[in-house]
């Protein structure tokens, strides 16, 4: 059966091919999960795969259901049956009815027809120049908005000038370049409240990166980590401060975070990444995973954006599934 990934876009036909020479192209959850999951199995060989900005009826269709909602159709010769792979990403709400890849591990004990998947290691990653134990800069993993620490961002920034400490943001504009990071800050929220919808990306690239990574709890950092192994997890700022300071002093400490995130990242390579998703797509073609079979595809489209709509109302009212 043929894949389709769904993107979005009337130009995909001119989309960068180049993940690691393009990668601030790949900084949008469409781009991260469909196009680029396209690309890297392409580069390994797997068949019988393409992308585009509709939906092929007869073919099995991956995307978020923001983008199957918003697609339009497409025929595809010799083909009768449509199967439907929704990629949940960080949707707080996705329907158990179709396949859903998710991006944690809890997520896929708790929602029947769930698979959990990996996130790609960052494209184009440049990983930390020096191998010396120091702490000059700090970098702030994801979109500043969602920085645990901006509820503190006077008293941060006067704490960092007192350690002599510069404050780095691996935003968007520069989320592949650790090359002078000397610790990795990946803290959405201060409390004990364990997140279960993330996935851990920034631990991995901190790991590929060679860069020490605190943590928040989340349940995908303890599942793919160890704590005081090969991350650091706080709670609060006065905790983060601690496990600054304990860096900074603690050379042993320091390596030895390195050294064991090194061991695990090896698990987490585009190849290993690229196993999982041909072990569900193959699972499904080989009728071992179930899939729903769709009476309507138009009828699909609309269940699509009543998932949007309802991913809106839990993020507007703040419940987390």
């Amino acid at each position: 059966m043929y894949i389709n990934f769904v993107v979005l876009g009337d130009d995909y036909k001119n989309f960068p091919n180049d993940p690691d020479n393009n990668w601030n192209f790949f900084t949008r959850t469409n781009m991260i999960w469909s196009y680029l999951t396209y690309l890297r199995l392409k580069e390994y060989g797997y068949p019988n795969i393409g992308f585009s900005n509709k939906i092929v009826i007869g073919a099995m269709n991956v995307g978020t259901a923001t983008i199957l909602g918003g697609a339009k159709f497409e025929k595809h010769q010799n083909q009768k049956e449509t199967i439907y792979v929704v990629i949940r990403a960080d949707k707080l709400y996705a329907s158990t009815s179709n396949v859903c890849v998710v991006q944690s591990p809890e997520h896929s004990f708790k929602y029947k027809n769930s698979y959990y998947i990996n996130h790609w290691p960052q494209p184009g990653l440049v990983p930390r120049k020096s191998n010396e134990h120091m702490v000059k800069k700090i970098g702030m993993a994801g979109i500043p908005k969602h920085y645990a620490v901006a509820q503190y961002q006077k008293r941060f920034e006067k704490d960092m000038s007192d350690r002599a400490i510069e404050i780095v943001q691996l935003d968007r504009s520069r989320w592949n370049d650790y090359s002078d990071i000397d610790i990795v800050l990946a803290v959405r929220e201060f409390n004990k409240k364990v997140i279960t919808h993330k996935p851990a990306s920034k631990l991995i690239n901190g790991w590929k990166a060679r860069v020490p990574v605190i943590c928040n709890p989340e349940s995908t950092y303890r599942w793919v980590g160890e704590n005081g192994k090969d991350f650091i997890e706080i709670e609060s700022y006065d905790q983060l401060l601690s496990a600054i300071d304990k860096l900074r002093e603690d050379k042993n400490l320091y390596h030895e975070l390195i050294k064991n995130g090194e061991k695990k990242v090896i698990n987490y390579s585009n190849e290993k990444v690229c196993m999982e998703w041909i072990e569900l797509f193959e699972g499904i073609r080989k009728k071992s995973i179930n899939v729903k079979k769709i009476s309507s595809n138009k009828w699909q489209k609309v269940n699509f954006k009543r998932e949007d709509l309802i991913h809106i109302m839990l993020k507007l009212f703040n419940i987390k599934q």
